[in-house]
């Protein structure tokens, strides 16, 4: 309903624009659309922060979607459709919206490590390392982003520098027990390997 009138009101302005030919006019009436949307964006958004926290997720992407379709450029609306689209387990679709975050704002380490996440779900474990090395770039005492390339790297069975990614973790927080868990693990099959080898 609020996109109907939104038109009719863009219609009837742009009529009169037409009609007028008047530069002030038309920079009023550019205020008021301006306006109008302002509004209607916060009328979405709202929509689908209630969406989300129902976990209505499906709902709350259509919301941010049309936050999109009418702020193309806020950076904050892909990262938290992205967000949602992931508890859908829509990895692909995460990452694309993640990425189209960071094409407005690509000083931003979140983006980076929450791709790098939803690649990691997806198994573009290359991609993941990456993307949590551009993490690395922006936050260097990032312990998360250091312990989730670790995994990555683990997966890909580079072991000796996830023990290193994972070591990086610890340093910067020493009760960092996913990291202490998976260092120990990674060290379990490298004993074990190194066993049959003998």
């Amino acid at each position: 309903m609020v996109q109907s009138v939104l038109e009719l009101k863009i219609l009837y302005l742009s009529r009169n624009i037409i009609k007028m030919k008047s530069k002030k006019y038309l920079i009023f009436v550019f205020f008021v659309i301006s306006n109008i949307q302002a509004q209607t964006k916060e009328i979405y958004n709202k929509k689908a922060i209630e969406k989300f926290e129902l976990k209505d997720y499906k709902s709350a992407i259509d919301y941010f979607t049309k936050i999109i379709e009418i702020a193309p450029k806020d950076s904050l609306v892909y990262l938290d459709r992205a967000m949602t689209k992931d508890l859908l387990k829509d990895y692909n679709g995460a990452i694309a919206d993640f990425t189209k975050g960071l094409k407005n704002d690509s000083s931003n380490g979140d983006y980076y490590f929450l791709r790098g996440i939803s690649e990691q779900k997806a198994k573009k474990h290359k991609a993941a390392i990456e993307d949590f090395s551009k993490t690395l770039l922006i936050e260097k005492d990032n312990a998360d982003a250091y312990y989730f390339r670790g995994k990555s790297k683990s997966e890909l069975k580079d072991y000796k520098n996830a023990i290193s990614d994972f070591d990086n973790a610890i340093k910067i927080r020493k009760d960092h027990n996913e990291a202490i868990a998976a260092k120990a693990n990674v060290e379990k099959i490298l004993l074990k390997s190194s066993k049959t080898r003998i």
